[in-house]
C-alpha cells in the first residue's frame, strides 16, 4: 500500500461530525492545530487539511446566504 492510498484510508475513518467539531472549534477558539490536536485526537497536519475542505464544502452550501 503506498502513501498516498494510506492516506485515503485515513481520511475515511474521520467522520463528518469530527470534521465540523474541528473546523468549528478552530473557527471558535483561534487555536493552533498543534493545540487543537490535543482536544481532537487527530494529527495537526491532517487538522490543516480537514479544516479546509470543511470551511470550502460550508461556504458552497451556504454561499447564496453570504455576502
Amino acid at each position: 500500500m503506498n502513501s498516498t492510498i494510506f492516506g485515503e484510508l485515513l481520511a475515511l475513518a474521520i467522520s463528518p461530525k469530527q470534521r465540523l467539531f474541528a473546523t468549528l472549534r478552530y473557527l471558535a477558539s483561534g487555536l493552533t492545530f498543534e493545540g487543537l490536536k490535543f482536544e481532537t485526537a487527530i494529527a495537526a497536519q491532517t487538522l490543516g487539511h480537514i479544516i479546509i475542505e470543511t470551511c470550502e464544502a460550508i461556504i458552497k452550501v451556504l454561499k447564496k446566504y453570504l455576502k
